[in-house]
């Protein structure tokens, strides 16, 4: 259903600021004489965070010609991989940090030739870009020790104890994590 794909890096880890923007492809395919169109699979799959999530595209691809695909980035357009509605925490909590991106390349059960070409995703960035401003994108003020547009990134802060005499050996210099922080 879903062959190899080469996907630049950038497009893991964490996407929130994609949600409420498309993600845009186009898909072409060639299939043999006398194949039947497979039906019921998803057009795009998207797993992050252990939540695995589908979006269904309401138009049919066609042999032989460019299908450009859009996909938004709101739950409305998704559902959970077990059938259940895509709440918004489950689009974010995704889109938080994307271990698995698919797109569906085979539309019959037997092609000579598929591509996926013009992959572009919406993403919303903190400076002005001459573009439309992403309405939907959350900034948050983060919480010492965490970063990211959601604060969804926990941040090490390294600290080395002192001893009196100013001198750090093994045992006093370590990492400290934001969990170990007491304000």
């Amino acid at each position: 259903m879903f062959p190899p794909l080469s996907v630049d890096e950038t497009l893991f880890c964490c996407q929130v600021t994609a949600y409420g923007g498309e993600l845009r492809y186009t898909v072409s395919f060639e299939p043999y004489r006398r194949s039947l169109v497979v039906d019921g699979h998803p057009d795009v799959v998207i797993q992050g965070n252990n939540i695995f999530l589908e979006h269904y595209s309401q138009t049919k691809t066609s042999p032989r010609v460019p299908n450009a695909v859009t996909v938004t980035f709101r739950e409305s357009s998704w559902r959970r991989i077990d059938g259940q509605p895509c709440t918004r925490e489950n689009l974010l909590m995704a889109l938080a940090d994307v271990s698995l991106f698919m797109i569906r390349a085979t539309y019959v059960d037997s092609i000579t030739e598929t591509s996926i070409s013009d992959i572009k995703m919406d993403i919303a960035v903190p400076h002005l870009t001459g573009k439309e401003r992403a309405l939907e994108v959350e900034e948050c003020a983060c919480p010492l020790g965490y970063r990211g547009a959601s604060c969804q990134v926990d941040v090490q802060i390294t600290s080395v104890l002192k001893n009196v005499a100013n001198n750090c050996n093994s045992t006093e210099c370590f990492t400290v994590l934001p969990q170990d922080i007491i304000s």
